[in-house]
């Protein structure tokens, strides 16, 4: 496989990877599919992919019962800092607050400096 394959498996399971850790109750939908499939993921990802993209959800899939999940909607689309997702119920004694603030930080290649765990309370973990 050449190197410009590699690249494209790491970004399928890249993107596999955020469908599953930002998907809800109806990417189940989704996974039985893929296991209906054999395990062909890509191949089912792109299905739907088509699908919601071509079927506008009005077609004759739609309302014959077919269900339609655009993947994209969970790994494309950007997220409110105030959106509930699907790990927030995770106690990690993180603030989400701070862990948005990290994120514009590694946007912008800026770096955290270290803190003084003895008296700093910025993050909540300490």
């Amino acid at each position: 496989m050449g190197a410009d394959g590699g690249s494209q498996v790491a970004e399928r399971e890249a993107y596999y990877a955020t469908l599953l850790s930002r998907g809800d109750r109806r990417v189940s939908r989704l996974l039985l599919a893929i296991r209906a499939a054999g395990g062909d993921w890509w191949r089912v990802v792109q299905e739907q992919r088509r699908a919601a993209r071509d079927d506008g959800y009005g077609s004759a899939a739609t309302a014959a019962g077919a269900a339609i999940i655009d993947p994209d909607f969970y790994v494309r689309r950007a997220y409110a800092v105030d959106e509930i997702l699907p790990w927030d119920f995770i106690d990690h004694s993180l603030h989400k607050r701070f862990l948005w603030v990290e994120r514009t930080r590694a946007y912008a290649e800026r770096q955290t400096m270290p803190c003084d765990v003895t008296t700093c309370r910025v993050c909540g973990a300490c």
